[in-house]
């Protein structure tokens, strides 16, 4: 039972490792991949909810028998191609089934018992195989193999597979965490030093001359500067957080949002007022606001940077 909890943790943790805004906003923009992704994360869970099923479920009389044996070996197979087809999404090598004796194995049986079983012909050796009734259980079954005119029988244990499978794929699923989780290190190691808190060092002072400048023409020429020095801040924020590959929804939302007020700013403080300094005063502190959420969101990205530069402290 604890190696079903194992493997469901894999599923877990990848899928959180593959959802991190980084690496999703990367593989989002080939679309085949991420949607293949998506699909085989979710099929690695409802086959291991169905393997589940089948250890736990009371086995069926007549040909129940085989919907369950079929269902099964069918499954552990759509499993496997899970695994599989992360590899390739994620770009990471691809599992060669014949390198993977265990894995083979499960494959190999699936299309003889219940995938090809009337000919099994890629092979050098033509066979057909038959599921003996009489042997059929939850635990296994006799296979019975017929090649050149004679035949033999194999016993399959279903128990035993099913622990193969699972103790093989929790291997493949840790070498793609461990990949994930090194690439995840490189690049925050790339950038653990630079802090984008510091982006905004003289936000302060540039958004208190704005507010000075309100109704004093007299000043206005400053706080045109200060408006300048402003949009200098948030372009560089935005582009150092594409340079990471940060692309965050929210981000993109607050910059939608600070452009009207930004601009009527402007051509209030130019030689063509379009508002009143009421107006100005209410569009200044809403800037205020949401450029402070802008700051939050780079000392939160510092910070969890910086753990990285702890972790490396500590182990020293």
């Amino acid at each position: 039972m604890q190696k079903i909890v194992s493997l469901e943790n894999h599923i877990d943790k990848i899928r959180e490792l593959v959802c991190e805004p980084r690496r999703s906003n990367a593989l989002v923009k080939n679309t085949i991949n991420w949607h293949q992704l998506c699909s085989c994360m979710d099929t690695l869970g409802d086959t291991e909810s169905a393997i589940c099923f089948y250890e736990e479920a009371c086995f069926p009389e007549g040909g129940g028998k085989y919907i369950y044996i079929y269902g099964l070996l069918q499954v552990m197979v759509a499993q496997q191609n899970s695994v599989n087809d992360i590899l390739v999404a994620l770009d990471f090598s691809k599992i060669s089934w014949k390198d993977e004796p265990s894995l083979f194995k499960i494959r190999d049986l699936r299309n003889r018992s219940i995938g090809h079983p009337t000919k099994t012909d890629k092979t050098p050796i033509v066979a057909s195989h038959f599921i003996s009734r009489p042997s059929l259980t939850k635990d296994g079954f006799q296979l019975m193999i017929c090649e050149k005119g004679n035949s033999r029988f194999e016993n399959v244990n279903i128990k035993e597979l099913i622990a193969t499978q699972r103790e093989e794929l929790s291997k493949k699923m840790s070498e793609i965490i461990k990949k994930l989780q090194e690439d995840d290190k490189t690049h925050k190691n790339k950038y653990a030093k630079e802090k984008l808190e510091s982006i905004f060092e003289r936000y302060g002072y540039c958004i208190s001359k704005i507010f000075e400048a309100i109704g004093d023409e007299d000043t206005h020429c400053i706080a045109t500067i200060s408006l300048n020095e402003i949009n200098d801040t948030l372009n560089i924020f935005m582009n150092k957080l594409k340079e990471r590959g940060l692309e965050y929804n929210s981000v993109a939302d607050i910059y939608n949002k600070i452009a009207y007020p930004l601009k009527e700013l402007e051509m209030y403080f130019s030689v063509t007022h379009g508002i009143n300094s009421e107006t100005a005063y209410i569009f200044t502190t809403f800037i205020n606001c949401k450029v402070k959420e802008l700051k939050d969101i780079a000392i939160e990205i510092d910070n969890e940077y910086s753990e990285i530069l702890k972790n490396k402290t500590q182990k020293k």
